[in-house]
C-alpha cells in the first residue's frame, strides 16, 4: 500500500514516512530500493537536512532533529502505525509538519487535523488510531481473514504450571514464559502436534527475548535434529538474515524463530502458521506478527 501511494505521487511532491522503530524504517528503506531510484530515497539518520523526494524516519530521530524538516513542505505524510497518531512524540512532529494542532480533551492532550493541500496517510494493523482522522487506509485483521489472506486463526492457552512473568515495554504488558528447558520442551510438543503434524511447513514461531529463542532452539532440534531450526535475532548481521530468511523460504528449515520486536520487521511471505509464545495486551503487535506470517509482495500472485 505504501508503494501504491507513493507511485500515485509520482514525484509531484515529497513524503515523508514515519515509523515507530528504526527497524521498521530499515525494512521500508529497503523495500522501496526495489521499486525506486536510489537518488530519491534517503533513510533518515539525523545527520544531513533531507533533500530528496521520499525520507523514511523513525519518529524519535525526527522529533529530535525537527529543525532539519521545513513546516508546510510534506504534502504526503504517511505513518506506518496510525495507532501512534496521538503519541506526544507524533503530534509534536504533525504540529511543527502544520499537518495538526494540539487541543485539549479532558485531562488530555490530543491531535486536531488542519484541512488543507498535505495529506496525512495511515496503516493500522486493527483500525486502530485511524478513527476521527483524515488517514485513508485501513489494514485491518478481520478483513484480512475475510478476504482469505489469514486462512486460519486459532487460539489455544497453554498451562506451564505457573512459570511465567509479567512484563511491559514497548508499548504493551505481556506474560513471558520462563525460559526453561522443560517450558521450552512443552511448546516444543505443542508446536509439533498442533503445527507440524497438522502438515504445517514454513512457519514462524515468536518469542519473547533472545533467551527464551536460545532455549526453545535447544528444544525443538532435540525433535527435528540439527540445522532445521532457524533463529533470527539483532546480534546477526543483515547478510546472515537474509541468508537465513532467504533458505527459510525455499524450505531449508523447518521452522523460524524470531524475537519480539525484530519479528515486527521480519515477513513470513505465505508461510504455513505462525505461533505466538507469550501473550500481549497489544492487538497491534499481535495484528502485526500475526500478519507476517501470511504477507504477500506487491509482484507475487494473489491466489497464494
Amino acid at each position: 500500500p505504501v508503494i501504491r501511494e507513493l507511485r500515485q505521487a509520482s514525484g509531484s511532491f515529497d513524503t515523508l514516512i514515519l515509523t515507530a522503530g528504526t527497524l521498521q524504517a530499515d525494512q521500508i528503506y529497503g523495500d522501496l530500493l526495489g521499486h525506486f531510484s536510489d537518488t530519491d530515497i534517503v533513510f533518515f539518520r539525523g545527520k544531513e537536512k533531507p533533500t530528496e523526494r521520499i525520507v523514511i524516519g523513525n519518529i524519535y530521530v525526527v522529533a529530535n532533529h525537527l529543525d532539519k524538516f521545513e513546516p508546510d513542505h510534506y504534502r504526503l505524510v504517511i505513518l506506518d502505525e496510525a495507532v501512534m497518531t496521538q503519541c506526544k512524540t507524533l503530534r509534536r512532529i504533525l504540529v511543527h509538519l502544520g499537518l495538526g494542532e494540539e487541543v485539549a480533551v479532558g485531562r488530555y492532550q490530543a491531535i486536531k487535523p488542519i484541512p488543507g493541500e498535505s495529506r496525512l496517510l495511515g496503516f493500522s494493523g486493527t483500525g486502530f488510531g485511524l478513527a476521527g482522522y483524515h488517514c485513508s487506509a485501513r489494514l485491518d485483521l478481520l478483513t484480512d481473514i475475510e478476504e482469505g489472506w489469514v486462512r486460519d486463526l486459532e487460539g489455544m492457552q497453554v498451562s506451564l504450571r505457573g512459570n511465567t512473568v509479567r512484563m511491559r515495554g514497548g508499548g504493551q504488558r505481556m506474560v513471558w514464559w520462563q525460559a526453561t528447558p522443560a517450558n521450552a520442551k512443552r511448546l516444543a510438543h505443542l508446536y509439533h502436534k498442533e503445527i507440524h503434524q497438522k502438515g504445517y511447513r514454513q512457519n514462524l514461531i515468536f518469542v519473547p527475548s533472545r533467551a527464551h529463542e536460545k532455549c526453545l532452539l535447544g528444544a525443538l532440534e532435540e525433535l527435528y535434529g540439527p540445522n532445521r531450526i532457524v533463529g533470527i535475532d539483532g546480534k546477526l548481521s543483515k547478510k546472515e538474515v537474509s541468508r537465513h530468511l532467504q533458505g527459510w523460504r525455499e524450505g531449508d528449515y523447518e521452522a523460524l524463530v524470531s524475537i519480539r520486536m525484530l519479528c515486527q520487521s521480519v515477513r513470513g511471505n505465505g508461510a504455513g502458521a505462525a505461533m505466538h509464545t507469550y501473550e500481549t495486551t497489544s492487538p497491534e503487535f499481535f495484528a502485526g506478527r500475526t500478519g507476517r506470517g501470511w504477507g504477500v509482495n506487491g509482484e507475487e500472485s494473489e491466489d497464494r
